[in-house]
């Protein structure tokens, strides 16, 4: 009877051996541990919010923030940053009577192109409910997503199974926008498309992949777009001439770069004493990735930052430029009282909060500021040289598509095949551990000697 234990022993050691060999597995397949977290973080997004799987904490309390904004943003209980009342009422006046003015101009738009009556407009602000309309035409999305019909379902489908950012995006989708109505929710359905759209574009600009800063691009777009009208507004904006932010979400960043060294030269030759305070301040001019980056989103009130998008889908790289000067122009007495950390202050969150002044000030000097820019041409740098990095992609787009989805479902199962198969196979111990292993034996040990002790007494 003694001897009984031994076999069970024997199993017990087995157990753990083989729970060893699978946590063991698990370390050494890559392959299958992206793909379990991946489809783990895509099951959260198709339970949405109210999965009960839902940290808490991953939603902000909606009790704290009683005041919305026209735009959709939520604001803290006495924080009063939207327009008076008798204001509010005059702007919703006058932009109704523009409403009504774009409603005639938008088949121009579609016929004869930007008109220069249509321009001057734009640069008034596009009114509200336009610009789902307008954004997509004037960066050409519209007709893209005609031209490339399924492209985008295409790439959504094979994202969802293969890309490999989509654990970057999840991180930076919670961290979105959310003090914006649409976005405030976890795994909700605007967080959804976010991660829809970007994990899509992961796939098609595989150069860029994911980089952090396109979310709130997309996010913006999301606002007013539906998830193809924005990821193809995405990719005019990464490849368009007018704008190739594909230069500035590359590794490298070769065209952050160059528009960097340019700015300093035009700050240098209009504003030389606001260039010499920074420089002898020793500040440097990490500002200008937010600025340019996003075109500004969180780093000026959004009212003037949708304002300021208007005129970058029509204008394109010499707003960026044009602006950033702008800031330094219109700011320069309090620019040149700041040391390095009270300016870091200021740009990044005062006059995102406060700009100072108006939005139709802002954009009537920056208007003037461009159109100074251009007539000495200097509103864009000098072109990129032979052997810098390229801006634009070189590589073919959306690859993925070549793959049909049988042969993507058929590596998935091979992936979960070859884990399974590593369970079923007996694999000795990663170490041995022997003092565990004589507790075991000891406790079988008493326990078997008792038992016999019960049964010879008997």
């Amino acid at each position: 009877m003694l001897f009984c234990a031994f076999p069970l022993l024997e199993a017990v050691h087995r157990c753990n051996a083989t729970e060893d060999a699978g946590s063991s597995s698990d370390e050494d397949d890559p392959e299958y541990l992206d793909l379990m977290e991946r489809d783990s973080i895509i099951n959260r997004y198709e339970k949405g919010p109210d999965a009960a799987d839902v940290d808490p904490w991953e939603n902000p309390d909606f009790e704290l923030y009683t005041n919305m904004d026209r735009f959709g943003f939520v604001h803290k209980k006495g924080d009063k940053r939207d327009e008076p009342t008798d204001q509010h009422k005059r702007r919703i006046l006058k932009e109704l009577g523009r409403e009504k003015k774009w409603l005639k101009m938008i088949e121009v738009l579609n016929s004869k192109g930007l008109s220069k009556k249509m321009e001057d407009r734009i640069w008034k602000g596009i009114p509200e409910k336009m610009r789902m309309v307008i954004w997509p035409r004037l960066l050409g999305a519209e007709m893209l997503k005609v031209d490339k019909s399924n492209v985008y379902t295409d790439l959504l489908l094979r994202a969802r199974l293969v890309s490999k950012d989509i654990k970057q995006i999840d991180l930076d989708i919670n961290r979105t926008y959310r003090d914006h109505l649409a976005f405030r929710k976890r795994y909700d359905v605007k967080q959804k498309s976010l991660l829809n759209v970007l994990a899509a574009y992961s796939m098609y600009n595989t150069e860029v992949g994911y980089c952090q800063g396109m979310s709130q691009i997309v996010a913006l777009f999301l606002m007013y777009l539906d998830e193809e009208d924005a990821f193809w507004s995405l990719h005019q904006l990464m490849v368009s001439e007018k704008h190739t932010m594909h230069g500035f979400f590359v590794p490298g960043f070769p065209k952050l770069q160059r528009f960097e060294e340019h700015f300093k030269r035009v700050l240098k030759k209009y504003k030389p004493r606001v260039y010499k305070y920074l420089e002898k301040q020793d500040i440097p001019y990490i500002y200008l990735t937010k600025w340019w980056f996003g075109c500004f989103l969180d780093r000026v009130p959004f009212s003037l930052a949708l304002r300021l998008w208007d005129v970058f889908l029509v204008e394109g790289d010499p707003i960026l430029i044009a602006m950033a000067f702008n800031i330094m122009k219109m700011h320069e007495k309090t620019i040149r009282k700041t040391s390095m950390e009270t300016f870091m202050e200021f740009i990044q969150t005062d006059i995102a909060e406060n700009f100072g002044y108006s939005d139709d000030e802002v954009m009537h000097s920056l208007r003037e500021t461009l159109t100074k820019l251009k007539s000495d041409r200097q509103h864009v740098p000098p072109p990129p040289r032979p052997e810098d990095l390229s801006e634009v992609p070189t590589k073919a787009l959306g690859p993925i598509l070549q793959k049909p989805m049988a042969s993507i479902r058929e590596e998935i199962h091979e992936i979960q095949s070859r884990r399974s198969r590593a369970n079923c196979e007996f694999t000795p111990p990663t170490r041995f551990d022997r003092v565990e292993y004589e507790r075991k034996y000891v406790f079988y040990l008493e326990y078997f000697q008792r038992k016999l002790a019960v049964f010879d007494g008997d």
